[in-house]
């Protein structure tokens, strides 16, 4: 069986050399030779397109069955050959000088004749569908390889006892690796041209998907144009509001009362600056007094020379009456403080001024009350309200036409990877029919 190898050997380095022509024959192949080489365009939708792939797809399933038919046929003439050797082997009474062989010899014979058998009778049927041309290339296949390995297990026996069956075996197992080889050669061939069909089919499906993401997609945008418009719209009015309403009467009104309310609380703020000024110029006197006091002189001292328009709200008199007692104990010397003079002749002028002072409080907390209250004021919370609420509309506008550019840049998006899926699936039916077509996608 060494003999057997080493004659098969060369045989598949041939096969190796042979498999680089695939590439060529795929690449030359067409399906149609004669195309239609003018610039005249048919139109074509998906529908009509799938049939033509999927009937093209049952075409080439036949027409592969049609080219394995005969290399069946071929390779069953080869195995009625390597049948026939077997039993011209099994029937042959082959010499053997050395008893000691005798033995190998017959147990070689018996176990190369029962594997002829073997794949006789699993040789299978006429393939008719892909799966069984594949199944038919598998077992030819491992049909060589098995006998490969036996010739190695048997290589002294095939060497120098049976040679001449051997060569005769090589020559046919030569036969089926090349049967086999073409098998494959059509195999590589037919899935070449089934991805192309396929590679179109899907292409086909991915189109389908896209044009109904294309359709939700517009109207999605139909629906976020409507919002927009909306939006705008309620812009226009709210700004049309604000501006009928600057434009009002009573606008001007509240504008005119705001002022005056300025004019008072200004005027407010600088009388409460009077008062701090003339009791902080007595603060040294009340200080020194509140040494030793109850919680409730020191407060009432505090308030004076912190907050002195305070003591307007509360009861004035006792305030009065707390200023005089640090006058007393300044006449009488109970307490000393630095230029006494001075301090109490503003004691007394605070004392003389009281009554006016606290009449100023109330009457400006009165104008203030009064302006505060006009109901024309309500308009610039109307105005606030109104620009608080274009300002939300303003912010909703922008974030829908953002989301619209986005939505409209994946729609152009979606249309262009279309228009790309198109030219192989045009190309393929170029291939199939000779003819060009233009695939409507709009359908």
């Amino acid at each position: 069986m060494l003999l057997l190898l080493y004659l098969l050997t060369p045989f598949f380095d041939f096969l190796k050399k042979k498999s680089n022509l695939y590439k060529k024959e795929r690449d030359s192949y067409n399906v149609n030779e004669f195309v239609d080489h003018s610039n005249e365009h048919l139109q074509i939708n998906s529908f009509d397109t799938k049939d033509i792939l999927q009937r093209s797809i049952g075409e080439k399933v036949k027409q592969l069955s049609r080219r394995i038919e005969p290399l069946y046929h071929e390779s069953l003439q080869h195995m009625n050959n390597i049948e026939n050797i077997a039993l011209d082997l099994e029937v042959a009474k082959i010499d053997v000088e050395e008893r000691s062989f005798e033995s190998l010899l017959i147990n070689a014979k018996r176990m190369v004749i029962s594997s002829i058998k073997k794949e006789i009778s699993s040789f299978p049927e006429v393939p008719k569908s892909f799966q069984d041309i594949k199944e038919f290339h598998q077992h030819l296949d491992s049909m060589v390889h098995r006998f490969s390995e036996l010739s190695s297990s048997h290589k002294k026996v095939f060497n120098f006892f049976i040679r001449k069956y051997a060569e005769r075996l090589e020559n046919e197992f030569k036969n089926i690796s090349s049967v086999s080889h073409e098998c494959k050669r059509e195999i590589y061939l037919y899935e070449d041209q089934l991805n192309f069909l396929n590679s179109s089919l899907d292409g086909l499906n991915v189109i389908a998907d896209k044009k109904e993401m294309i359709r939700s997609m517009e109207s999605l945008l139909g629906d976020k144009q409507h919002s927009i418009d909306d939006l705008r719209s309620n812009i226009k009015k709210v700004e049309s509001e604000i501006n009928s309403i600057l434009n009002s009467e009573k606008y001007h009104n509240a504008q005119q009362t705001k002022q005056m309310q300025t004019l008072v609380e200004k005027e407010k703020k600088e009388f409460h600056r009077e008062l701090v000024n003339s009791f902080s110029k007595v603060s040294r006197a009340f200080n020194k007094y509140s040494y030793g006091m109850n919680k409730s002189v020191i407060h009432k001292i505090q308030v004076m020379t912190e907050k002195p328009w305070e003591i307007f709200s509360q009861d004035i008199s006792s305030y009065g009456d707390l200023i005089r007692d640090v006058k007393t104990s300044m006449v009488k010397r109970k307490i000393n403080v630095k230029d006494s003079d001075k301090i109490l002749a503003y004691i007394d002028n605070i004392l003389d001024s009281l009554d006016e002072f606290k009449n100023r409080e109330v009457n400006l907390d009165k104008k203030l009350h009064t302006l505060q209250n006009n109901p024309d004021l309500s308009i610039f919370s109307n105005i606030r309200e109104l620009k608080e609420k274009k300002s939300y509309l303003s912010q909703e506008l922008l974030s829908k036409e953002t989301s619209q550019r986005e939505l409209q840049t994946d729609l152009e998006k979606n249309k262009k990877e279309i228009q790309d899926l198109r030219k192989p699936i045009e190309k393929c039916l170029l291939e199939l029919t000779g003819k060009h077509y233009s695939l409507q996608v709009n359908d």
